[in-house]
């Protein structure tokens, strides 16, 4: 089972609202980690890039980050009056997502908590380049905060491709179940396992309309099914999960998935990335890459290692 030792929680310095410093104190409570904050700054014009630098430049950056550090010194305090081991962390880092990898891998974190903006007007959330690099690049496990806060008895989705239609790992699949295991465990939830499969074209056609029914797209549809539950029911052998809990769905995945986060009132959905050494970046799957923006609920990325041959 997966659990957590050092959690970073990454600071938003312009913000009043802190949800992953929250985040972070409460599953660091749930699991006796330490909880480390930073804030990871920049100013192209304190830099000294452009013009060279100066001492009076040094003195701004200086003032810059002694300020972050106060700000950070006071999340801290509430944390450690409750019996929380906090650690401040800043650094003047551009591109900022370079500066969090770097602090996480420095400290040995094995979860980073980022906030992540929501925007009202389109009900949806935005998020920023840093995001999607952290996604992208960061080598350890990542949570995105979407919301304000889980409910009481949280829903955890597990988000698993037996299939392996988004070119996973097998392994990838156990990770994801081991991390929301553990989590749903920590925060005493409940946990549902989701396998969404895409629809073959005729059943697709049907479905929209486009094509009357017949006995072969019936067959070919529960052929369909039936092969995807088997691969599902392969990969859940061991793991004590009911069968209310697993949800198996048909439908364009990018929209399924999403769908059911809503229709589940899930307050972590657990996906899994790949990092692919050779070419230095993270492999998502094209339905990860189109769910992350949409997602009403907090994000939860599990890292695995594969190496390209």
């Amino acid at each position: 089972m997966r659990s957590f030792e050092r959690i970073l929680a990454v600071v938003d310095p312009y913000a009043e609202a802190q949800p992953a410093v929250h985040r972070a104190a409460v599953l660091a409570h749930k699991s006796a980690a330490t909880v480390d904050l930073l804030i990871c700054n920049y100013d192209d014009h304190l830099a000294g890039t452009r013009f060279g630098d100066s001492d009076g430049l040094r003195a701004s950056r200086k003032q810059m980050m002694e300020s972050a550090r106060d700000a950070l010194e006071r999340l801290a305090g509430p944390l450690r009056n409750d019996g929380l081991e906090v650690n401040v962390h800043t650094v003047f880092y551009h591109p900022l997502h370079e500066g969090i990898i770097s602090k996480a891998s420095e400290l040995g974190s094995d979860l980073v908590v980022k906030d992540t903006h929501y925007h009202h007007l389109l009900k949806r959330t935005v998020f920023a380049n840093t995001d999607w690099e952290l996604i992208r690049e960061c080598p350890v496990d990542l949570m995105l905060i979407k919301t304000d806060g889980w409910s009481a008895d949280p829903v955890i989705l597990a988000a698993v491709d037996p299939s392996h239609i988004g070119d996973k790992p097998a392994r990838l699949d156990h990770a994801i179940l081991r991390q929301g295991m553990a989590i749903n465990e920590l925060l005493g939830g409940t946990l549902r396992v989701v396998h969404n499969y895409p629809l073959s074209l005729p059943a697709a056609a049907v479905g929209a309309g486009l094509a009357t029914p017949g006995s072969d797209t019936q067959s070919l549809n529960k052929s369909i099914e039936q092969t995807h539950r088997q691969a599902l029911d392969r990969l859940l052998q061991g793991y004590e999960i009911g069968a209310d809990n697993v949800l198996l769905v048909a439908g364009e995945p990018r929209r399924q998935l999403v769908a059911m986060a809503q229709s589940q009132h899930a307050d972590i959905m657990v996906v899994g990335a790949v990092s692919r050494s050779r070419l230095k970046r993270v492999f998502l799957g094209f339905t990860a890459l189109h769910i992350l923006d949409r997602l009403p609920c907090d994000l939860l990325i599990v890292k695995a290692r594969a190496v390209l041959t």
